[in-house]
């Protein structure tokens, strides 16, 4: 979460071009958005996909594999490059990603504490 420039959800949500929540009946799955990528020009084509999700949303898995794609396409309209990282060992998030079509690159240790992350990233079809 947070990856490129973010640290927590307040500071992504206030960077967010859009942000979303996204409820079940059982209460807040996650909150999910789109930055733009810190210190770069406006003409700059990448995006910062974040998603913070609760327990439940491991519970409504497949909802958001049904609903995802139209938020990617959303995000790809404009930005059609969308770039960040995740914890290389959320294997769920990593798996997800996968699954949508995300590209990742192998684990690298990130900042000081040396933590395994994983850049990921995705382009429109032109």
């Amino acid at each position: 979460f947070g990856g490129l420039g973010c640290t927590n959800a307040v500071e992504s949500v206030n960077r967010s071009m859009w942000c979303y929540a996204a409820h079940t009946p059982d209460g807040l799955a996650a909150i999910f958005g789109l930055a733009p990528l810190p210190d770069t020009s406006v003409l700059d084509s990448r995006g910062v996909p974040w998603l913070l999700g609760t327990d439940l949303i491991l519970k409504h898995r497949r909802a958001l594999v049904r609903l995802a794609p139209g938020y990617i396409r959303r995000m790809l309209g404009t930005h059609p490059h969308l770039v960040n990282l995740v914890h290389a060992r959320n294997t769920v998030a990593v798996r997800w990603l996968q699954s949508a079509g995300f590209k990742l690159g192998p684990a690298q240790p990130i900042s000081l504490t040396g933590e395994p992350f994983r850049y990921f990233e995705m382009h429109a079809h032109v």
